[in-house]
């Protein structure tokens, strides 16, 4: 008994651990994220005021960091007095997008050209030149923060799923009541009620966790970008507009593909007078500096353009083929569940009850031979066809395996008119359906697909 309560308190405190400490790491990057958009709210009331670019150029942090940065310095007046200012954007320190940013205002604002700039009129001194560039770079944070916040989320409802067992009663079976719970009966329980058919579609618990497989690899299949890159190779949303354009900029990444250079490539073109700019990648070819290249954009988004059979993005469409490849895999999985969940649920409502035993395999014509009926992990029950094996609900194997040890004879639903339909009544199946659960914790038991679907959708939107 004391051996059981040590193991008890153990896992819950490894569910515990798994919940604190992943929900501890995704808060902390949401509130980075929050303190670096905080600014950007308060600066939506700041008022736009004319500046004059003083000096546009590059530099270098020094101390053997290479990075060039953009030393950025404009001259405002507000409120009768002139200031000066170098601050950017609203960010502290880079969110790993600030090359493509600084490379535009570089190109757009030479020195002594005029633009605008963002003044706080509570105090002028405080100024930005641009106080949108934050809010979008910040969507990096969140999407790092997303994983860690999924699986604390994760955890923390099955603590809860807990907490209500505990209080409301658990579905748990009498083992002693072995595989005769409902011998007598020649028919399972009929009326079910809506939760508990929830519940046994939802699956075993060990099988819903190929949801959080789901969201992990689907973030990872998005972090690639692979909507945009699968999208592009099947020209889903074939390019409504084409202009040219020209290369400001070549930068070659220190990444490459089987020994050949990625290339990002600047460029600026026009669009219905109104200039942008923007970057694509190339994998071993090189554009030199005023080269004329096609640019490919939508009449929607001009701003979203892209030289003609580039990349949008450093990563192709092979990038993303292995987590889409496991994503297919997980989904067939998920669906063979379902249909076997759906049969059973099926079964439960037109099925009648058999005993099975544990035989030896062999075929419905050949004498069964019981002296190995120990030595076999299948059963099988009497029908007037002949002998039929019983199939498995979606108990994972070790459950399986564990019911198999423990019991000589099981029980099994099967379809009056087709034995070979059929499922049988195990451990998990009889816990689900015992009447014992309440609503509060079937739904619980039910909470993984719901929570994958709802994360995809937020991970969806907050991508695109």
């Amino acid at each position: 008994m004391g051996s059981e309560i040590k193991s008890g308190l153990g896992i819950l405190a490894a569910i515990l651990a798994f919940t604190l400490i992943p929900l501890g790491i995704g808060g902390g990057l949401l509130y980075l994220r929050h303190a670096a958009v905080r600014d950007t709210e308060a600066a939506k009331s700041w008022i736009e005021t004319p500046c004059t670019i003083k000096t546009c150029e590059w530099g270098t942090q020094g101390s053997g960091d290479d990075r060039a940065y953009l030393n950025l310095v404009y001259v405002y007046e507000f409120a009768g007095k002139t200031f000066e200012n170098d601050r950017i954007d609203l960010l502290i320190g880079s969110m790993g997008d600030d090359d493509i940013m600084e490379r535009a205002i570089y190109e757009a604002h030479p020195a002594g050209t005029t633009a605008s700039c963002f003044v706080d009129p509570n105090d002028p001194q405080n100024s930005v030149f641009d106080r949108e560039h934050a809010a979008k770079a910040t969507n990096r944070l969140w999407l790092l923060a997303f994983p860690f916040v999924c699986v604390g989320v994760g955890f923390a409802l099955m603590l809860l799923r807990i907490a209500v067992v505990a209080i409301f009663g658990g579905g748990t079976v009498d083992d002693s009541d072995g595989p005769n719970l409902i011998l007598g009966q020649n028919e399972p329980p009929r009326s079910i009620p809506w939760h508990t058919q929830v519940a046994v579609l939802a699956g075993a618990s060990g099988m819903q966790v190929a949801w959080l497989f789901v969201v992990a690899f689907f973030f990872i299949f998005i972090i690639l970008d692979g909507p945009a890159c699968w999208a592009r190779l099947f020209d889903v949303i074939p390019p409504d507009v084409k202009v040219l354009g020209k290369i400001t900029h070549v930068d070659a990444l220190n990444s490459n593909e089987f020994g050949i250079t990625i290339y990002q490539n600047f460029f600026e073109y026009e669009v219905d007078e109104q200039k942008y700019t923007g970057d694509s990648f190339t994998r071993g070819k090189r554009y030199s500096q005023g080269d004329t290249v096609e640019i490919n954009c939508d009449s929607d988004a001009p701003s979203n353009g892209s030289i003609g059979g580039a990349r949008p993005s450093e990563f192709s469409w092979w990038h993303s083929s292995i987590p889409l490849g496991v994503l297919a895999l997980l989904f067939f999985g998920l669906a063979c569940m379902y249909k076997q969940n759906i049969r059973a649920l099926w079964l439960m409502r037109i099925g009648k009850l058999a005993t099975a035993r544990r035989l030896q395999s062999r075929t419905a014509s050949e004498q069964i031979d019981e002296s190995h009926a120990t030595q076999s992990s299948q059963f099988y029950f009497e029908h007037e066809q002949g002998y039929v094996q019983a199939r498995w609900y979606s108990a994972p194997n070790q459950k399986k395996s564990k019911w198999q040890r423990a019991n000589e004879t099981v029980q099994v639903v099967y379809h009056p008119n087709n034995p070979k339909n059929n499922v049988i009544f195990d451990e998990e199946l009889k816990s689900v359906t015992a009447g014992n659960r309440s609503a509060a914790e079937n739904l619980m038991h039910s909470y993984a697909a719901p929570m994958a679907i709802l994360a995809i959708i937020v991970l969806l939107y907050h991508t695109y």
